[in-house]
């Protein structure tokens, strides 16, 4: 093919890989991409969102991020005179730039940082298809890779999310493409091109300094025996290393002096024993997150075929070989020194694995050359066919990554918090207001959504609950489902401390105050505000059939059922609350169920854990808790609650008290200032 031709054939097949990448795009993030960070990961999501909202709230300073959580994890080593949020993190280039983009376009939403980063691996693909096009793939093999990348899914999961990962695995397959050019042309900008991608990379997510450390090690190599170009590798190679050790120095100053919410520490087995156990169950949690079962099947096809070709390979493919084996060696160290993080983040594998093994079969598959005319059309059939399952299985994946499961309480977080932001506006509240959130289960995402800087307490123990009081907050927010299961039990002192603001059934706003105010879940609920549309008293629990000892051992201990046709459901709270005495423990969990069915089929299912108010063996307690009712219940539905006691704990219930209420208009829910 002549160079002209050949030219339009590359132009031609790049628009129609980049239709494809946006149709793909469509299929996998229409219904997503404008969401606040959600589901798996969504802790060190909302960090990263944090940190572009920082800068726009503090002016841009660069070199001085912050996130809105005002105490970092890892706190300094001078207690500082001003809390400013500002924080440890490896280089913030893509949160700075997609804090300047909300700036420039004023839409300060999660979309535009899931739009940029979404790009930014878009791009990263179609430069890596211009690699595989330069090491002679054909084009079905090409669009194979395409959907392999797009697909593995880990990396669908966060190529439109927040973490860094993903621009810096884009980042690195422009470097790998800029180097093959340069290896086979031999021109200066290529290199540097190269060599500045790769350290871009590797200052906006550390891990990367393994791509780079191959890359300048295998140039040295290859370079030993012509002065010229060893000179250059060994001064961009220098500057490069210059560049990212400065960075790190400066890193360390910033979490000395204003300490850091990010790890900043090896995390490595404490044994090989302990080491073999991570793995394992790293594989069972992450094996089919990290690629799809067509995606393992091209991973071993592509490296045994690279094993048999090899030799056969041009000089600079062999190069590019190297510098992906050695990152693979480097990620095996990083594997160990960072083990116990590999359980529960499976982005790791982005940072460690994904970029050679990538590279690697797609070195194997380009050899994939049909010979014979009937051979093109069968390539294609297979390639479509590929294409389809890796997508198909990898949407499956994707789902059940979005599925909210009731033991996820960071997902229950955001779901309570949204809207808070417009509930502290409408109560009064100072958007400069400090707050400090008691069971947050993240460090920012409620501060996000509260649209307000302030404090955090992931586990409630007293102490930490006992610190937090002595931050510099103005107001207190808590979770009503939390509020007596994870706040008041730990420390009931506060009950009577907590003076209410506002509440829209979901979170509660208060002021610590200083008189001893009644103890009442009630009050604490501001249910004297709101609407009762069903209660139900007994002090003997007589209603619900419990009639001896015998039967509050049963493992199902009914406590009320009704149908909603005489209520107006919209956007309802069951509020339970009730005494019980542990007579004797048995094994296993003790719950407060809350199901509603439709037409005989389950509808809704809450199962409350109520074993955390019998920690430590406590033997008696009130129990407590709000729950929220899904939206769209109809008036035919059936409600009903009970006890799961499938441990079998013998108890004594007395007390009960559940209501069905809403809440009324914020005006409504908000106490005046004439009340107190």
């Amino acid at each position: 093919m002549n160079p002209e031709r050949k030219h339009t054939s590359d132009r031609l097949f790049t628009l129609v890989s980049a239709c494809l990448l946006l149709a793909l795009s469509l299929l996998f993030y229409r219904d997503r991409i404008t969401s606040f960070p959600s589901h798996i990961h969504a802790w060190t999501q909302s960090d990263r969102l944090a940190l572009s909202y920082g800068f726009i709230h503090d002016g841009f300073d660069l070199f001085h991020p912050s996130t809105y959580n005002l105490h970092p994890e890892y706190q300094p080593k001078k207690t500082l005179d001003k809390e400013t949020g500002i924080t440890r993190v490896d280089f913030p280039l893509v949160e700075y730039v997609v804090a300047l983009l909300m700036k420039v376009t004023t839409l300060h939403e999660p979309v535009v940082f899931r739009l940029f980063v979404l790009l930014c691996s878009l791009g990263g693909i179609i430069v890596l298809l211009r690699l595989f096009g330069q090491l002679g793939m054909n084009d079905p093999m090409k669009f194979v890779m395409l959907a392999f990348v797009f697909s593995a899914p880990v990396y669908a999961y966060f190529q439109a999310g927040f973490i860094p990962s993903v621009p810096a695995v884009a980042l690195t397959f422009l470097a790998f493409y800029a180097l093959f050019l340069h290896l086979r042309q031999q021109q200066t900008r290529q290199l540097v091109l190269a060599i500045s991608a790769l350290t871009l990379a590797a200052l906006i997510r550390m891990p990367y300094t393994m791509p780079l450390a191959a890359t300048l090690l295998s140039l040295l190599v290859f370079y030993r025996k012509s002065l010229r170009w060893l000179f250059l590798t060994l001064s961009l190679g220098g500057l490069s290393v210059i560049v990212v050790l400065a960075y790190l120095l400066y890193n360390e100053y910033l979490g000395n002096h204003y300490g850091s919410l990010f790890i900043s520490r090896l995390m490595p087995a404490v044994s090989i024993a302990d080491f073999g156990q991570i793995m394992n169950q790293s594989w069972a949690n992450w094996k089919w997150h990290y690629f799809t079962g067509t995606h393992y099947v091209l991973l071993a096809a592509g490296l045994g075929i690279l094993v048999v070709k090899f030799s056969t390979m041009a000089r600079e493919t062999r190069v590019l070989i190297h510098i992906a084996l050695f990152s693979l060696l480097l990620a095996l160290a990083y594997l160990v020194v960072m083990a116990k993080q590999f359980i529960a983040h499976d982005y790791y594998l982005l940072d460690a694995f994904f970029i050679p093994l990538v590279i690697l079969s797609g070195i194997g598959l380009s050899r994939i050359m049909p010979q014979k005319t009937w051979q093109h059309p069968a390539l294609w059939l297979i390639a479509t066919l590929l294409v389809f399952f890796m997508v198909k299985a990898s949407l499956n994946i994707q789902a059940q990554r979005y599925t909210t499961q009731s033991w996820d309480r960071t997902e229950t977080t955001r779901l309570n918090f949204t809207g808070s932001k417009e509930l502290l506006d409408k109560a009064g509240i100072s958007a400069a207001a400090k707050i400090l959130v008691l069971d947050s289960y993240t460090y920012n995402a409620p501060l996000l959504l509260a649209g307000r800087r302030g404090y955090t307490v992931i586990n409630t123990t007293p102490e930490n609950i006992s610190k937090a009081l002595t931050f510099g907050f103005d107001y207190i927010v808590v979770q009503n489902r939390f509020l007596a299961s994870d706040v008041l039990r730990n420390y009931p002192a506060l009950g009577t401390k907590l003076q209410p603001v506002t509440n829209n059934g979901r979170i509660g706003v208060y002021t610590l105050g200083k008189d001893s105010l009644p103890d009442s879940f009630s009050r604490l609920l501001m249910l004297a505000q709101a609407r009762t549309l069903f209660q139900l008293q007994d002090s003997t629990l007589k209603s619900t059939g419990i009639v001896s000892a015998q039967e509050v051992a049963a493992e199902f201990i009914p406590l009320t059922r009704l149908s909603l046709d005489s209520l107006n459901m919209q956007g309802e709270f069951l509020v339970f609350e009730m005494h019980a005495m542990m007579k004797e423990y048995g094994e296993g969990g003790l719950f407060l169920v809350t199901l509603v069915r439709r037409s005989e089929k389950q509808y809704f299912y809450d199962g409350f854990d109520l074993m955390p108010f019998f920690e430590h063996q406590v033997t008696q307690s009130g129990l407590a808790a709000c729950i929220h009712l899904p939206a769209g219940l109809q008036q035919a539905d059936d409600l009903s609650c009970y006890i799961w006691n499938p441990g079998r704990h013998r108890l004594d219930f007395s007390e009960m008290h559940i209501q069905l209420i809403t809440y009324l208009p914020q005006n409504l829910t908000t106490f005046s200032h004439e009340e107190h």
